[in-house]
């Protein structure tokens, strides 16, 4: 936070992408209410548009999300992301994309922080016994046919405490 270069930047993002995915799009805000939210309006304003692989990202949320409606505090300089599949599974299959976008989150952390994670039950990640970061996968579905027509994969990773209120400093942690 604060230093050139250390900040989110959709720019820094694109540069740092294999060359598969060099082509999905990125949205990027520096402050926005919700990144799950915003991907939900896009699928709302582009119904079967090119959404696959869209992702949302921003610095900070205001109205960020956990499980059960439960806020998630999303301050400045965190990495807070959306990303956008559309699966060709049912909606019973659909708690294994949490499993596998947790597994790659603590895996990611363990590599770029070299920091031990771990994954409480199903979308949490602890580092040294603290959340660090938060999962929510929200679908669109046909309920027809039973086929999600869409994913919605919420990440929030905490990169500072600063700010954070006192009673949350006792839980959360930061990578």
């Amino acid at each position: 936070k604060g230093e050139e270069g250390l900040r989110l930047s959709e720019d820094g993002v694109r540069r740092a992408l294999p060359p598969a995915l060099e082509g999905n799009r990125i949205i990027f805000y520096d402050v926005t209410d919700s990144t799950n939210l915003r991907a939900r309006q896009l699928l709302l304003d582009c119904p079967g548009g090119r959404t696959h692989g869209t992702v949302v990202l921003a610095s900070q949320q205001t109205a960020g999300r956990g499980r059960l409606g439960r806020s998630f505090f999303s301050p400045d300089a965190g990495i807070y992301l959306s990303i956008i599949i559309r699966p060709d599974f049912d909606m019973s299959k659909s708690i294994l994309v949490t499993v596998a976008a947790a597994t790659a989150v603590a895996e990611a952390i363990e590599e770029v922080c070299r920091q031990d994670a771990e994954i409480k039950w199903v979308n949490d990640i602890y580092v040294d016994g603290k959340k660090v970061c938060g999962i929510l996968t929200e679908a669109t579905a046909n309920f027809e046919t039973g086929q999600i027509e869409n994913l919605i994969i919420g990440i929030g990773i905490n990169t500072s405490t600063e700010g954070f209120p006192e009673d949350l400093l006792k839980t959360a942690g930061a990578v």
